[in-house]
């Protein structure tokens, strides 16, 4: 296995750079133009400059992209089903070519259920690829256009609480 398939792919990394995302990673990609670029390990994690031609956009890895996602997000306005919590799973898809390919599948799902769905709800629709740190990626990006990161802080009924 090398580098490159162990990071998300470059466009990932772009579209994480333009949302603003901290560039600061063990691993970056250095592009010049679409037909000049490569992964590069940088130790130290020191983050690299652009200098003349040369851009560098963070290349994460599936390690540092899970302390980036959210372990449950909360929506208030949907209460009682207001909790979503992260689920990974790996499955197969037959591609255009009828080949069979792994993925990896995220979302989020409620933890409160009814008794009327045998299916669980879900936050958004699957969000899937072929390797598991563009997975995390696009999850993180979906997760950012659509601010669903925002700090909910649960509120306290303080006189609920007194004796």
């Amino acid at each position: 296995m090398t580098p490159k398939d162990q990071v998300i792919s470059l466009e990932l990394s772009k579209q994480l750079s333009e949302l603003g995302l901290k560039q600061h990673s063990l691993f970056y990609w250095e592009w010049v133009n679409d037909n000049c670029y490569g992964v590069r390990y940088f130790p130290f994690c020191v983050t690299p400059r652009n200098a003349g031609e040369f851009l560098h956009f963070s290349a994460f890895t599936s390690s540092e992209l899970m302390e980036m996602l959210p372990d449950r997000i909360i929506l208030p306005d949907r209460a009682p089903f207001d909790c979503f919590r992260f689920n990974l799973s790996r499955s197969n898809i037959v591609d255009d070519n009828m080949q069979i390919c792994p993925t990896f599948i995220v979302n989020y799902v409620c933890d409160t259920f009814e008794i009327s769905r045998v299916i669980p709800r879900q936050l958004f629709r699957n969000i899937w690829a072929k390797s598991l740190p563009d997975t995390l990626a696009k999850t993180l990006i979906y997760i950012k256009e659509h601010k669903l990161d925002q700090p909910y802080i649960i509120p306290v009924n303080i006189s609920a609480h007194k004796e």
